[in-house]
């Protein structure tokens, strides 16, 4: 049964509480009840919209962007001609990667239903290329996706994402490009606490060698 159809239920047998206590013209037991009908009945609307409002509040609270680079391919790729940035913005829309909230010339801004979020802009709406586009976003998954959804616009791309790189050239499907991303997080991470662990055990050899001086 949906919250719908439980709410409506849970009013109408309240209501015929109150109907059958006001026959009895007991009108202190009818205020009673009547609060506490109007109390679940917010009680229930509000647990049936709380998925809705929650999304809301995920699609506008604020969200940290990442830092995210665009960097050329390999020589043996060559270089591609600019393009409209209006070519990008509709490669964009055709990847339905969420839903586009404000597309104006050389800007884009796209939210997703769980909240996060990204924008593209090119200084040069006119001619754009890697080297004057940029991408700032909440995920770095959904910046990926993004430059996939580009490369068949501006060819293939070393996709850099806090330390991280993934060349991209359209050719793999979002799930294996997101285990990519994944895996190399993952390597990065367990890098960064192997170095971690060993500027920790060079801090503590001195004192070790001193102690046993």
């Amino acid at each position: 049964m949906g919250s719908l159809r439980k709410i409506e239920v849970v009013l109408s047998v309240a209501l015929l509480s109150v109907f059958l206590v006001g026959a009895l013209r007991d009108w202190v037991s009818v205020t009673v009840v009547a609060l506490v009908v109007s109390g679940v009945g917010v009680y229930l609307l509000l647990r049936a919209a709380r998925p809705t409002v929650r999304r809301a509040w995920r699609a506008v609270r604020p969200k940290e962007g990442l830092a995210i680079e665009l960097l050329p391919p390999p020589e043996r790729y060559g270089p591609r001609d600019p393009v409209p940035f209006s070519a990008l913005a509709r490669a964009i829309e055709a990847a339905q990667l969420g839903t586009i909230e404000r597309s104006e010339a050389g800007r884009l801004r796209l939210v997703t239903l769980e909240g996060e979020w990204l924008e593209l802009s090119s200084s040069d709406p006119v001619a754009t290329s890697l080297q004057n586009l940029r991408i700032e976003s909440s995920s770095g998954d959904l910046a990926a996706f993004a430059c996939d959804a580009l490369v068949p616009r501006l060819g293939p791309l070393t996709f850099r994402e806090n330390g991280i790189e993934v060349f991209i050239d359209g050719t793999l499907p979002r799930s294996e490009l997101e285990r990519e991303l994944h895996d190399r997080r993952i390597t990065r991470m367990n890098r960064l606490q192997h170095e971690l662990k060993a500027l920790e055990a060079e801090k503590q050899a001195p004192a070790a060698t001193k102690y046993l001086n």
